[in-house]
């Protein structure tokens, strides 16, 4: 994957991305939210912390603007990790979702298993 990817949190079910009836979810159905710059991120989820990138920050302080990726390169739908792929679904926007049907908690493992990948991304 090129580029980078901003979060502040991980998927949620229902909200993020729903289950079928075996608890599995899907491609193209949603997924972690994500955005390609710090820029892109609504005022309202920005931490207040970080005003001086954007004066209507209204976000919680208790919120950490994650990275993932380089900070140079194209926000284009790609391979993100083992299970996992970049869907942009809107012009700076994107889901990380699952590549094929899998549980959620196979979902949540992949996600998880990026952990070492993301770093804080508020000072790039």
């Amino acid at each position: 994957m090129r580029g980078q990817l901003r979060c502040k949190r991980a998927a949620r079910t229902p909200k993020d991305i729903p289950t079928d009836e075996h608890g599995r979810v899907r491609p193209e159905t949603g997924g972690m939210s994500v955005r390609p710059r710090i820029a892109d991120i609504p005022a309202v989820f920005l931490p207040r912390r970080l005003k001086h990138l954007n004066r209507n920050a209204g976000g919680s302080d208790a919120v950490v603007v994650f990275r993932y990726g380089s900070v140079t390169g194209a926000f284009d739908a790609a391979r993100v990790a083992a299970g996992l792929c970049l869907r942009p679904d809107a012009p700076g926007h994107g889901n990380v979702e699952p590549r094929s049907a899998m549980t959620y908690v196979e979902f949540q493992a992949a996600l998880h298993a990026t952990r070492d990948g993301w770093v804080n991304g508020e000072n790039d």
